[in-house]
């Protein structure tokens, strides 16, 4: 799926667990398997609109240790 939307593996599983994600399990992707340690199965027209149109944070309202990712680029 990652290939599919143009993005890393890691990155594609790392938004997966966001608390803000574009993506929802039953939705955008289903479990192979009983238990939820198994492989994903994932819908690829779903999860590329929701990829598509997922609203991005701006930079300077993310904090980090000692400001904003806003106040370091000035």
């Amino acid at each position: 799926m990652a290939e599919t939307i143009g993005i890393h593996p890691k990155t594609l599983l790392g938004l997966r667990r966001k608390d803000i994600c574009p993506f929802e399990e039953g939705t955008h992707y289903r479990r192979k398997g009983a238990t939820t340690k198994s492989p994903l199965q994932w819908q690829p027209e779903k999860t590329e609109q929701a990829f598509t149109y997922f609203k991005r944070a701006d930079p300077a309202e993310i904090e980090i240790y000692g400001g904003s990712i806003g106040e370091i680029d000035r």
